[in-house]
């Protein structure tokens, strides 16, 4: 009994020895499935985005092919010490901040209605929310310019009724501020339309059952829900809009620059590849900066809301 036991033993040893090796290289060949399906995306991501981003730092410190000297700093305090570049900088932001709150206050809405259960124009609302994206972008900062532009209806009753420029809202922040939210509009809907899918109905059916009123119930109960959506769309919202290049150039016009403009303007108008590189990488910074900075706000005010367990 007992050598049968040790055979028996050995047996399932050298079996689980040599199961071992073949799930090992199980394992291997699917990890090298999956790196050559994303190695053609992980190589053209490296070389595009991450060898022009290299490119664009070495510059941005002097080292850039037809450099003469040594790693230098002149570059950001001339963009620092410019008065002029930080005014655009804090235009910039305010264009962006009014933006992201003009596309929230517009988004969040529709998105409520487009996620009800009882929406009976749903199909019709969700095509009027993608329509913008149906056409270029181009096309549609144009057909801004010529509602906006002189002789226009709007231009006739701005400069009536407030005194504006023949111009009207062409050349104008508020301007920008309307094309950047008419094109940026969609991406915040279906954020918040997206967390709002998973959100259940009967909670909120519960809160006021139980006595809350309809603002404690949204300011308590479904604005915290949708808290992940809101956030996302916040982010995405910002970064597209403290980027954008056509939209602000077209309809803001001289004297309306913004830092997309400037980098555009010191690299390929003024010749100044130092600042304009610079310029890129700060932004870069900074919007990286602010997206961190909002995410930690998610995460803390998720975490103060998750329920506590007494132990």
């Amino acid at each position: 009994m007992s050598g049968a036991a040790a055979s028996g033993n050995e047996a399932a040893r050298a079996t689980s020895a040599g199961a071992r090796p073949s799930g090992h290289r199980a394992r291997m060949t699917r990890w090298l499935i999956v790196f050559g399906l994303l190695a053609p995306a992980l190589l053209l991501y490296a070389t595009v985005y991450l060898g022009g981003m290299a490119i664009i730092g070495l510059a941005s410190f002097g080292l850039g092919p037809d450099a003469e000297s040594g790693a230098t700093l002149v570059n950001y305090r001339e963009v620092f010490a410019s008065a002029h570049i930080q005014a655009v900088v804090l235009r910039t932001l305010r264009v962006s901040a009014i933006t992201v709150i003009a596309c929230l206050v517009l988004g969040f809405p529709v998105a409520r209605y487009i996620t009800s259960p009882d929406a009976r124009w749903r199909s019709f609302v969700v095509m009027a929310v993608l329509s913008p994206l149906m056409v270029s972008a181009i096309g549609r900062v144009f057909g801004w310019i010529a509602l906006f532009g002189p002789g226009s209806w709007v231009a006739a009753q701005t400069m009536h009724f407030f005194g504006t420029r023949a111009t009207g809202l062409l050349y104008t922040e508020a301007g920008v501020v309307i094309g950047l939210t008419n094109i940026l509009l969609p991406f915040m809907v279906l954020s918040i339309a997206a967390s709002r899918a998973n959100l259940d109905e009967s909670l909120l059916k519960a809160a006021a059952s139980l006595g809350a009123t309809p603002s404690a119930v949204f300011w308590q109960v479904e604005l915290p829900l949708n808290l992940p959506g809101i956030l996302g769309g916040v982010l995405i919202v910002f970064s597209l809009s403290i980027t954008n290049f056509a939209t602000a150039a077209l309809l803001g016009g001289s004297g309306r620059d913004v830092v997309a403009y400037e980098i555009y303007s010191n690299i390929l108008t003024y010749h100044q590849p130092g600042t304009g590189t610079a310029l890129a990488i700060l932004l870069l910074v900074c919007s990286v900066a602010i997206m961190m900075l909002a995410i930690w706000v998610g995460r803390r005010a998720d975490a103060m809301q998750a329920p506590r367990v007494e132990t």
